[in-house]
């Protein structure tokens, strides 16, 4: 079980490593999170605040390829009811991973931790059919959810990069799982950008 929760970690991390950031790339991580977004009706991408319009490919395409997906912090579909004056139905905005500050990463770790609400007594322990956790990922590899508060306890914020907390938007199931309705918290450390 374990080193098939170790080998799925890799290929997923490969797999996602592989792709390119396009619209399409976009499109398909959202419609693989909610399939009722309306992400066809979309016409406003934002990326990092600034606006791209659907129906301008080429334009939207050349600012995706400058990220590498190792450097998107979040994806996220809103609704046009949350998005205010957006034409279109909805925005889909995108940011990408900035260092934060020792204030940022001490406001996103509280954060984090306070949605890891499930307990797990040991690591072959099934996964909750109503869990409540999001899943948790460092520098890129998937925590296994029974893992989670112990991985968390060895974080050293002086040597954490940036903290992401996306636990109002479901990912990908094909992705990360079961607990992925849930949301993402994502951690990467000054290690992973040292490289």
């Amino acid at each position: 079980m374990r080193i098939f929760i170790i080998l799925a970690t890799f290929l997923i991390s490969s797999a996602l490593n592989a792709q390119i950031v396009d619209k399409n790339y976009i499109d398909r991580w959202l419609k693989a999170s909610d399939s009722s977004a309306q992400i066809d009706a979309v016409v406003v991408y934002r990326v990092d605040q600034k606006e791209f319009y659907s129906y301008d490919t080429t334009t939207l395409n050349n600012e995706l390829r400058k990220i590498t997906i190792d450097r998107i912090a979040s994806i996220v579909y809103s609704d046009a009811k949350k998005s205010g004056n957006t034409p279109g139905k909805g925005t889909i905005d995108i940011t990408t991973l900035k260092s934060q500050s020792l204030k940022e990463l001490e406001s996103a770790m509280r954060e984090a931790e306070k949605s890891f609400k499930d307990k797990y007594n040991s690591f072959s322990q099934h996964i909750y059919s109503n869990a409540k956790d999001p899943v948790l990922i460092i520098d890129n590899e998937l925590i296994h959810y029974a893992q989670v508060r112990e991985e968390l306890k060895k974080i050293n914020l002086n040597d954490v990069f940036a903290i992401v907390v996306t636990t109002n938007f479901p990912v990908p199931y094909i992705y990360f799982g079961q607990n992925s309705k849930n949301g993402m918290v994502r951690i990467w450390t000054k290690k992973m950008f040292s490289k």
